[in-house]
């Protein structure tokens, strides 16, 4: 009887414990955080800012469809007073800005050259340790700002704010300048190949 009890019970083990593991893993890929977690610059005021849909932000890194009054009021953020509800901004438009259509697309287009003009360090600054945003957002902002990844060349615009990027940063640091030269030279192809400043 002994012998009979002992393999039913380790069958009955190893079943909840696979059990277990798969309803840790389906609940880790359902929630915002599982899915985001893996990036450590997407912190919990992020994922409060994203709109109720962008939550379908998949683990392959699909972005979310973005369109409505929502995403327009995180890009509005960036004109924000408050350093943090910026920063949060930054990061929520990074999550969703590679879908942008309509309204937010328009939206971003007029608030991101403002912002780069007026906070381009502390924009520079979300690129390093401790915040870790990496490469692929970056270059997601350039084309933004050079006028998508298709686009013939800079527009006037996008060229005097880089231009004005790189003049207000005489007192950065060596990390944001390479940050500086690596997002600068991102919308012609021509950018650096940057440091020790930490991008990713």
């Amino acid at each position: 009887m002994k012998k009979l009890l002992l393999p039913t019970v380790l069958i009955v083990l190893t079943a909840c414990g696979d059990q277990t593991s798969t309803v840790s893993e389906a609940t880790a890929a359902n929630s915002p955080a599982g899915v985001a977690g893996s990036k450590q610059w997407v912190d919990k005021a992020t994922l409060e800012a994203l709109p109720k849909d962008a939550s379908s932000i998949s683990q392959s890194g699909e972005p979310a469809p973005v369109s409505g009054e929502a995403y327009v009021a995180i890009a509005r953020n960036l004109a924000s007073d408050d350093k943090q509800t910026r920063i949060t901004a930054v990061r929520a438009i990074s999550l969703t800005m590679a879908g942008a259509k309509s309204d937010y697309a328009t939206a971003l287009d007029q608030h991101i050259p403002r912002y780069l003009s007026t906070h381009a360090r502390e924009f520079l600054g979300l690129f390093n340790p401790p915040n870790n945003m990496g490469k692929n957002e970056l270059r997601a902002w350039a084309e933004r700002l050079g006028g998508g990844p298709k686009s013939a060349g800079l527009t006037s615009e996008a060229s005097e704010i880089l231009r004005g990027m790189k003049s207000g940063c005489a007192d950065c640091s060596q990390s944001e300048m390479e940050v500086l030269d690596i997002f600068v030279g991102m919308p012609t192809g021509q950018g650096g190949k940057g440091g020790k400043g930490g991008l990713k």
